[in-house]
């Protein structure tokens, strides 16, 4: 992840006060680096890891186990972005507001505006 999307993300968090997590597809020797490494625990309260959580995206347990890990309750909103479309339309189904995005770029871009 671009380092312009982690301070649009972060910049977000700090304007709305809402939680931030990251919904990844990893295997736990990557999961580890992106968490421990790339100081991503430091920036997401919440990390979803498929390796972790034994399903992946677009699984429908996948996002289940989301709402579990996120205290997610049927009437609150999780935004979700992702880059691969069969992951945004299962979290759609799921219940989640999600938006496909096509770029890094395009990423910072959304978080921005919201």
């Amino acid at each position: 992840m671009a380092q312009h999307v982690l301070e649009a993300a972060s910049e977000w968090k700090s304007r709305t006060g809402n939680q931030l997590a990251l919904a990844t597809n990893q295997e736990q020797t990557r999961a580890r680096y992106i968490s421990e490494e790339l100081g991503f625990s430091e920036v997401f309260e919440t990390l979803i890891v498929s390796c972790n959580i034994g399903f992946a995206k677009p699984e429908p347990e996948y996002y289940a186990q989301g709402d579990l890990l996120l205290g997610r309750t049927p009437g609150q909103t999780a935004l979700f972005l992702d880059d691969t479309l069969d992951h945004v339309e299962a979290a759609i189904e799921h219940g989640w507001q999600a938006m496909h995005v096509e770029s890094v770029d395009h990423a910072a871009e959304i978080i921005r505006g919201l």
